[in-house]
């Protein structure tokens, strides 16, 4: 069920998504964090190809924010893979760093949803 949500949040919205599948292959389905982000590369690119292609044939991508998500992402990974691979007890810290994550967007959702976050 978990994993549906996510599907339809990532073919709807995409930014961000990468974070809630690792946090669920990590913390619910218990892979390793190395094993998680590839399954997670692959889930991504699986559901976010036929949704790119829907949304360009309609002409509803913002490109400029695009293109910079895509390199804030493309460089964050690429930061955040060189750390996990040279840190001791990388796990650690990113399982906290994905519950923190997690909790602040979960909260800005409910702020939102109930119209009590700023605009």
């Amino acid at each position: 069920m978990l994993f549906a949500i996510i599907g339809i949040y990532g073919g709807f919205i995409q930014v961000g998504v990468g974070i809630f599948i690792l946090a669920a292959l990590v913390l619910q389905a218990h892979f390793d964090l190395r094993t998680a982000n590839g399954l997670k590369i692959l889930l991504a690119f699986l559901f976010t190809a036929p949704a790119l292609v829907v949304f360009m044939w309609h002409q509803q991508i913002y490109w400029p924010f695009a293109i910079v998500s895509t390199i804030g992402q493309s460089t964050g990974a690429y930061i955040a893979s060189k750390w996990a691979t040279k840190t001791e007890g990388a796990i650690w810290y990113m399982h906290r760093f994905l519950l923190f994550v997690i909790s602040i967007g979960a909260i800005q959702f409910f702020l939102k949803f109930y119209q009590l976050w700023p605009k």
